[in-house]
């Protein structure tokens, strides 16, 4: 994916379903999803530096903040279907004292999550 293609031009590469297109939007604009993300979920979890978030073909995502950097440390994209997943919201819950992430697919229904990587609530 090219840095000079525009903000518009990858959002319609991403709505067809290139997931590519949604990677250079995330990095491009990665503070402003965190912000929205980490103010949707801040009060839903034990870690206050982990935020779980989902945006159709992009796939579930895990951002942590490390050294006031915002980093990826999970993502999942089912690429056994046509166009892999088209998840359009998560939900942080717990369940005898394990939290997990219910990812709402328009397309396959639900996918339950437990993150398990370095600073998980879990740990």
């Amino acid at each position: 994916m090219r840095d000079a293609d525009s903000d518009e031009q990858l959002v319609s590469k991403s709505r067809q379903g290139e997931p590519a297109a949604l990677e250079t939007l995330l990095d491009r604009h990665l503070k402003a999803v965190w912000s929205l993300a980490f103010q949707m979920l801040l009060d839903a979890h034990a870690a206050d530096d982990i935020v779980y978030f989902s945006y159709y073909s992009g796939g579930f995502r895990v951002l942590r903040i490390v050294d006031d950097e915002l980093v990826e440390v999970g993502a999942f994209i089912d690429d056994t279907g046509d166009k892999g997943n088209n998840f359009w919201g998560v939900q942080v819950f717990e369940h005898e004292g394990v939290e997990y992430v219910a990812a709402s697919d328009r397309d396959y229904g639900l996918y339950i999550f437990e993150y398990t990587g370095e600073g998980s609530p879990n740990s």
